[in-house]
């Protein structure tokens, strides 16, 4: 037999050796594959037919005693729940889990509203697919910065300052100055040294409610004296407390104007509304018609108009005069009772009405 022959020969026994190998590995896997069974919703050993008591997964199954595994169970490093992987973060025994794998040290990630860095919450401030968090928790309210007090709402960086100015109420040397801000006035700690304004001179700072319609706003009320007419004021806030954090506002601007007066007529018709309506009590609640009823409630109506008018403007001295009144908030104190007076008779029509 020629060498090179032999040679061949060789060649094809291994050949045939390692084929026959791989053949009998396929077949091994195959029935490693196929030696468990799903019956009666347990997993079962194809060949023996009875129940896989040893901790086995099967197509991406935990079971345990032949059951699928309940509850969190970290089986070769890896964290089932109620038998599967959820691809979703997972907390337990204290560490965070994803796709079933411990959370690395650098990942960055949320977690119930959190910001986590690895297992820990994210230290200091940082800014997150938009939101900014202050220590894993969404930043909320003032936080100092090294650039200066900043404030947050909700993960969202806002813009403390001034967005509205309305000059309100005139009363004799004093008036009221209402200043709308871009954040919840009552939580603001404010006082006169807290503001600059360009003239006159402020005797007051408190916060205040705003009504306009339906609509209530909280806002800092400025109560400022010696202002003149037809005149424009600058007001400033350097240093107003926010959470007991100091943040400059800004400033705004508000002109007054040259006449701030009721007439004669507004007063004289409250006045005749309500004398019209004053000795009404029950039970001549039940003698009105429903014209009468309706006409009082429209009169109600009138007289708060002519209340506001009379609370935020001057009253004219030629009134004042001939009527013998020296003290404008002792008279518009008046006012608000015979406006209460008249509301109060309204109620209490409309529950006998609806008895």
């Amino acid at each position: 037999m020629s060498i090179r022959l032999k040679k061949s020969i060789n060649l094809l026994v291994a050949v045939s050796l390692i084929c026959s190998s791989l053949t009998s590995l396929s077949a091994s896997v195959q029935a490693k594959k196929t030696s468990y069974k799903i019956k009666n919703h347990q997993l079962i050993n194809a060949k023996t037919n009875k129940v896989v008591t040893k901790t086995t997964v099967y197509k991406n199954v935990l079971y345990q005693k032949g059951k699928v595994a309940k509850g969190k169970v970290l089986y070769k490093n890896i964290l089932y729940v109620n038998g599967k992987v959820k691809s979703g973060i997972v907390s337990y025994k204290g560490k965070l889990y994803k796709k079933g794998k411990v959370i690395s040290k650098g990942t960055i990630f949320t977690y119930k509203e959190k910001l986590y860095k690895g297992q820990k919450l994210y230290s200091g401030l940082h800014k997150y697919k938009g939101l900014w968090y202050n220590n894993g928790n969404l930043a909320h309210g003032p936080i100092k910065t090294a650039n200066g007090s900043k404030y947050y709402f909700f993960g969202k960086l806002e813009k403390i300052a001034v967005t509205d100015t309305k000059y309100i109420h005139q009363n004799g040397n004093e008036t009221d100055v209402y200043i709308f801000f871009n954040f919840y006035a009552y939580e603001t700690k404010i006082s006169p040294k807290d503001i600059q304004l360009s003239g006159g001179t402020l005797k007051n700072a408190s916060i205040s409610t705003y009504y306009e319609a339906d609509n209530s706003t909280e806002v800092i009320c400025l109560t400022i004296e010696d202002l003149k007419p037809d005149t424009e004021y600058t007001v400033s806030f350097p240093k107003v407390s926010f959470f007991n954090v100091p943040f400059n506002m800004g400033s705004s601007t508000f002109k007054t104007t040259n006449a701030l007066v009721l007439n004669n007529p507004d007063i004289q018709q409250f006045n005749d509304i309500y004398n019209q309506y004053k000795n009404l009590d029950y039970p001549q609640y039940t003698e009105l018609d429903k014209g009468q009823k309706l006409a009082l409630e429209k009169d109600a109506q009138k007289m708060q108009d002519l209340f506001d008018k009379i609370d935020h403007y001057t009253i004219e001295t030629p009134y004042l005069k001939e009527n013998n009144i020296t003290d404008i908030k002792s008279y518009t104190k008046q006012c608000k009772q015979y406006l209460s007076r008249m509301e109060l008779l309204y109620y209490q029509l409309t529950f006998f009405d609806g008895r």
